[in-house]
């Protein structure tokens, strides 16, 4: 940076920068009202954010993996919920382990990527959650004039979800299961309850910690909002726009419901919480998602010798269902979710399943005797 008197005695600060669109050296100034130690550093710092603004202006060309990461991730921070931002900030890390970072994009081509996600993807959903969020920066790279085509993402197609019989089924319990590891958590009132909660009301156990008192209502469970476990916040919406949604209240869930309110008045009667929580911890607290989680597999792999999640509970709300024959539109609703393989996978399993049964059950009938 040098300085430049100028014919009114004002004082021009200015610097040469490499122009990103030609790669030509060019020269930016800024003049400074007067010589003062003040007005020379504002002119310097507003010389140098020119220079930024001026160099950031990328020819879609020239663009690496890693540049339009770094801005589609900068993006997504700004208009996402810190759960989501979190989630897609994990998987284009992650993407990006798969490719050398400074490879430019617009060398790349469908064959390339499918294969380095392919090679790259730890089982065949992963590899499909790769592709998605892949093709999610691309998309908004052409929108913003960092990619100049992207017609060749359309070649790169999602893989079958493959998963054998054993594996679907270690998805969700078996309603003997569910009974059993209810019984096995009767000296835990609070997760036991949790527990029946989330398998009767297909509720996310974020959703769940998130109902206040007034969201029970009589036309059902309002749910609006979620807590975020990864990032330990509270969203104002839920997970997706489809989860926002009233569920409907059966007799069994009514019950468990009327249980929950009783269960969380004694507690605050006991320990003088003032929390409108529909759910809590026997301290009062906030419902613990740690907790009950730790509390959940290790109940699970004792008395099931089977690996469940919260997330099980949703799945095995699924099969409850689909065992009652609920059509999959009407459960995907009551879910909150528009698409998801693994719910499809499910109900497809269960229904299957009861086809199954009926069939043994028919083999068995003699209509006009012997």
């Amino acid at each position: 940076m040098w300085k430049e008197e100028t014919k009114s005695g004002k004082v021009r600060l200015c610097e040469r920068y490499k122009d990103p669109l030609t790669d030509k050296v060019k020269k930016v100034t800024v003049t400074a009202e007067n010589s003062s130690r003040l007005a020379l550093r504002q002119a310097q710092e507003e010389l140098e954010r020119r220079i930024e603004a001026l160099q950031n202006t990328v020819e879609a060309d020239s663009v690496t993996l890693k540049q339009l990461s770094i801005k589609y991730l900068a993006h997504q921070k700004k208009v996402l919920k810190s759960s989501s931002y979190a989630s897609t900030q994990a998987h284009i890390k992650n993407i990006l382990t798969m490719f050398d970072p400074d490879t430019y994009v617009n060398r790349l081509t469908a064959r390339i990527v499918a294969e380095r996600i392919a090679a790259g993807s730890s089982s065949d959903y992963m590899q499909n959650r790769n592709i998605l969020y892949f093709k999610a920066m691309i998309n908004w790279g052409f929108d913003n004039d960092l990619v100049k085509e992207k017609t060749w993402i359309d070649k790169i197609k999602r893989v079958p979800i493959r998963k054998n019989r054993q594996e679907l089924e270690s998805k969700y319990l078996e309603k003997e299961e569910l009974k059993t590891l209810l019984d096995a958590l009767e000296g835990y009132p609070a997760w036991q309850l949790a527990t029946e909660f989330l398998a009767l009301s297909g509720l996310r156990v974020g959703e769940m910690v998130a109902l206040k008192e007034s969201d029970i209502q009589a036309d059902g469970i309002h749910v609006n909002k979620t807590y975020s476990v990864g990032a330990g916040t509270l969203e104002d919406t839920p997970k997706t726009e489809a989860g926002n949604r009233v569920v409907y209240i059966q007799p069994e869930l009514d019950a468990v419901i009327r249980k929950i309110r009783k269960h969380t008045l004694k507690i605050k009667i006991l320990t003088g919480s003032r929390l409108d929580n529909f759910i809590l911890n026997m301290d009062g607290q906030k419902f613990s998602y740690d907790g009950y989680q730790h509390k959940l597999k290790s109940t699970a792999e004792k008395v099931l010798h089977k690996h469940v999640t919260p997330h099980v509970l949703r799945h095995t709300h699924t099969s409850l269902l689909a065992e009652q024959g609920i059509p999959l539109d009407t459960i995907s609703r009551r879910l909150g979710h528009t698409d998801s393989a693994l719910t499809l996978q499910i109900y497809t399993h269960i229904t299957e399943k009861r086809k199954q049964k009926d069939n043994e059950a028919l083999s068995k009938v003699t209509m006009l005797g012997s």
